[in-house]
């Protein structure tokens, strides 16, 4: 019973100001941005980093993955989804590639037109020579008999480099 306490006092500590370490207290440092995990991965034949195949016709494929946080990607789309020489785009068109490639690296879209490619292989170049982005842990991708991707890794986003 001498954990018990009277009512009163409940209702006196409930009325404090909040704790200097308490996340809703004014001054709170900020949420670190949101941090994406990606790799660009191909298909079953594609040699990767290291490759074993098995006798069920799995294959295990290792990949670099890579890590970018939401305000550098965005920084980064901005400078380098542009219309060029080769490929002419009007303002919104280049507005929907950017979307797009943003949504790709988040996970949040799948289907990936081969107009958006173009710019898949610019951030693969970008990214695998050091020049933007940061480099992480090797990460297998065991791909099924029937060629579908899989791994136990958590939170990451396969960008499919071939159609």
């Amino acid at each position: 019973m001498k954990h018990l306490k009277k009512y009163k006092e409940f209702v006196f500590e409930q009325a404090l100001p909040p704790m200097p370490g308490d996340p809703a207290a004014a001054g709170a440092a900020p949420a670190p941005p949101k941090e994406y995990l990606f790799a660009f991965v191909g298909d079953r034949d594609d040699t990767g980093i290291r490759r074993r195949k098995y006798p069920d016709g799995s294959v295990v494929i290792e990949y670099p993955t890579y890590s970018v946080t939401e305000p550098e990607l965005d920084e980064w789309i901005k400078k380098n989804v542009t219309s060029g020489e080769k490929q002419k785009h009007t303002d919104s068109d280049l507005e929907v590639k950017k979307k797009n490639l943003m949504e790709i690296v988040k996970g949040k879209k799948t289907n990936v037109s081969d107009t958006d490619l173009t710019f898949i292989e610019k951030l693969k170049n970008a990214v695998t020579t050091d020049i933007f982005g940061n480099k992480e842990a090797v990460m297998e991708v065991v791909f099924t008999q029937d060629g579908s991707p899989t791994t136990n890794a958590i939170n990451v986003t396969f960008i499919r480099t071939k159609k």
